[in-house]
């Protein structure tokens, strides 16, 4: 007879617990000071911590730390955008106004990129936005918007983040746009 393996449970973590882990990391990341690495093995000892707790939960401690001023300014914003996109269930939690939301900010190549990967472009392919949201970020006047949109599509034609090619969808998002996508140099 086959053993039954328990399914784990979800846990609900309070306010204050949320707030604690997020702090704990940003204090972490900020005080090591060791780049890149040193800041994923942060983000992986944190994703081990919560690997069991409410995807709604994940999505908040995410959201504070990727609003963190102190991650802007050390651009290590994409670790709140990891810790959500790695976690089983959280990524399912986000509508529009939520990917908008951990989007607010940004203001450079690298948060966008990071922004662009684990979150909207795996919002997007997983159907939690729509082709119409991220068209309409295509056509913004604001630089970062539409970057976000073309960075998106990485993910719908990348194995390693789910996808399996969309040219369709990619084309669609690269040519709604009548002016130049970005402007030239010396001009922002």
């Amino acid at each position: 007879m086959a053993k039954r393996v328990a399914k784990p449970t979800t846990q609900r973590l309070s306010k204050a617990e949320r707030d604690r882990l997020a702090r704990n990391a940003i204090d972490e990341i900020l005080s090591k000071r060791r780049g890149v690495p040193g800041a994923r093995e942060v983000r992986k000892r944190l994703s081990a911590l919560v690997k069991n707790a409410d995807a709604t939960d994940v999505v908040a401690i995410g959201a504070a730390i990727a609003a963190s001023s102190e991650m802007k300014a050390n651009r290590a914003r994409w670790v709140g955008w990891e810790l959500i996109n790695k976690h089983s269930t959280a990524l399912s939690q986000l509508d529009l106004a939520t990917v908008e939301a951990l989007g607010a900010g940004n203001s450079s190549w690298d948060e966008v990129d990071g922004y662009g990967i684990y979150i909207a472009g795996a919002a997007w392919l997983r159907g939690l936005i729509r082709d119409a949201d991220v068209r309409r970020w295509a056509k913004s006047d604001d630089l970062w918007r539409r970057r976000a949109a073309l960075v998106s599509t990485v993910v719908l034609n990348t194995r390693t983040h789910g996808g399996a090619g969309d040219t369709k969808r990619t084309l669609a998002i690269a040519n709604c746009r009548k002016t130049p996508w970005m402007p030239k140099a010396g001009t922002t």
